[in-house]
């Protein structure tokens, strides 16, 4: 597995994108691994609820670097790896709680 913070994202390509469904996205790199990201929480941001509304929400493609959607609309790798890690610390600190 891939772990973002261990990551250096300049050296890594996006060779393939593809929507699964609805809301996550998965993201192959040059090393073989794939990344699923879900972007239900940011939907509501204007940007993404347009591309939801003319329908390219599901429409993503890469220039290597980035995530990219018809528009204009991209997120970098290195923004989606941190995005990765601080629901990596969401997910670790909520199940902290739980142990506690």
């Amino acid at each position: 597995m891939l772990w973002p913070e261990r990551a250096d994202s300049e050296n890594l390509k996006i060779i393939n994108v593809g929507a699964l469904d609805g809301d996550t996205f998965s993201i192959t790199l040059e090393s073989g691994h794939t990344i699923f990201l879900e972007l239900e929480d940011r939907t509501h941001e204007p940007a993404f609820a347009a591309l939801i509304a003319s329908g390219d929400f599901c429409k993503p493609y890469t220039d290597g670097e980035n995530l990219c959607w018809p528009g204009g609309m991209s997120l970098t790798l290195k923004e989606i790896l941190g995005m990765l890690l601080s629901q990596s610390n969401i997910r670790q600190n909520q199940n902290n709680c739980k142990e506690e």
